[in-house]
């Protein structure tokens, strides 16, 4: 099938670079490599850049935004629309899991106009998307949903959620595309005694500790794993990069973890990098607001370590009874299930065969060409 794809998605996908720039990467360059498709990824596209396309791949609504203005273009020039959501509401997270000036105004002001305030605060940074439209935030996402050819959610529970919330048809059309990982996690393999450098570098002992992977961003919710941790005193490496928009909470961090030794942070630069840091470890923990069901989560399993994931998102529909799940709100749940994942014994051959078998990038591009298949014959899956 000779097509040419468009992936469009947040203005910052590069600047800011996140699991969904992961997932629009990596689904493209397999869907290249394996059924020769051509595309295209542009953060900020003008109408023009829509003419020379079969199919618009939309990617996220969390932000809406952009989404909505690119819905639009495609209605007008009569391009097929395929979306990737990515979305979770995050009301709860708005009201209990925000730091800093923000979480005080979503205490008094709502989504809409918070995200409409954020919307001007961008356009003015760099001019490029303009909505002008009486549709409140509801009102845009539910517009793309309805107007998008596919949808492709990560997950049965997100589209769920979607369809409960947006009140759409239950016979909409959509397939699900799980989130995936490089083969590359289950394959390389360091030696013992590289671990062991690995362990000495961090706590001066060749101990095993537990790792978080994430950026330091507040939806994921490290304040209470630190928390948690302090309460049970195992061994913890936070691995991530700081990004400029979230400093307050950074310094939350530092400040929680001053004088605590057994607590590290340290950033990486290179995916071979972060596979080390994995292997070192005997559990994974991201206790976040909401996840589908977060890359790190899946990088980790396929690594070797045990999960301890959050009972909000999309994870139980990934791993099952493979993990041991938490309440994000809740310190003593979070501690709990560490420490009773610690203490269960598990085969990690499982898990990493789960991973191998469905998780992988040839997998979501595999499901990603059904869907185009099925927006350019016109048919529904």
């Amino acid at each position: 099938m000779s097509v040419k794809v468009l992936c469009v998605s947040r203005r910052d996908l590069f600047k800011r670079r996140g699991g969904d720039t992961i997932q629009i990467e990596q689904t493209m360059k397999y869907l290249k490599k394996i059924y020769g498709i051509n595309y295209q990824i542009v953060d900020l596209p003008n109408e023009k850049d829509f003419m020379n396309y079969d199919i618009v791949h939309i990617f996220g609504i969390v932000r809406i935004d952009e989404a909505f203005k690119y819905v639009k273009i495609c209605k007008k020039f009569n391009k097929k629309i395929v979306l990737s959501p990515v979305y979770w509401n995050f009301d709860e997270y708005n009201k209990k899991g925000r730091y800093g000036l923000i979480k005080y105004l979503y205490k008094f002001l709502d989504e809409n106009t918070i995200e409409n305030m954020k919307g001007i605060i961008r356009n003015i940074k760099d001019g490029k998307i303009n909505i002008n439209d009486s549709l409140n935030i509801y009102q845009r996402r539910q517009y793309v949903l309805n107007n998008s050819d596919i949808i492709l959610p990560n997950s049965y529970i997100e589209m769920e959620k979607m369809i409960e919330e947006f009140r759409l048809s239950k016979d909409i059309n959509y397939k699900v595309v799980p989130n995936a990982i490089d083969r590359s996690f289950i394959e390389t393999k360091i030696s013992d005694t590289k671990i062991k450098d690995i362990r000495l570098k961090l706590f001066g002992r060749n101990i095993p500790y537990i790792i978080n992977v994430a950026r330091f961003d507040p939806r994921k919710n490290h304040i209470n794993l630190i928390k948690a941790v302090k309460q049970i005193d195992v061994p913890l490496v936070l691995v991530g990069n700081k990004i400029d928009t979230q400093k307050y909470y950074f310094h939350l961090i530092e400040k929680l973890i001053r004088d605590t030794p057994n607590i590290k942070i340290v950033s990486y630069k290179s995916q071979e990098e972060l596979m080390q840091y994995y292997q070192a470890a005997s559990l994974h923990v991201l206790p976040s607001w909401a996840e589908t069901p977060g890359l790190v989560n899946l990088e980790a399993a396929a690594s070797g370590c045990k999960l301890v994931v959050s009972d909000r998102g999309s994870e139980k529909e990934y791993f099952g009874n493979l993990a041991t799940y938490c309440n994000p709100e809740d310190v003593d749940s979070i501690a709990n299930a560490i420490l009773t994942e610690l203490r269960t014994p598990r085969e990690q051959k499982v898990l990493i065969d789960l991973i191998r078998e469905n998780y992988q990038w040839e997998n979501a591009a595999a499901k990603t060409y059904e869907a185009y298949k099925c927006v350019l014959n016109s048919t529904k899956l």
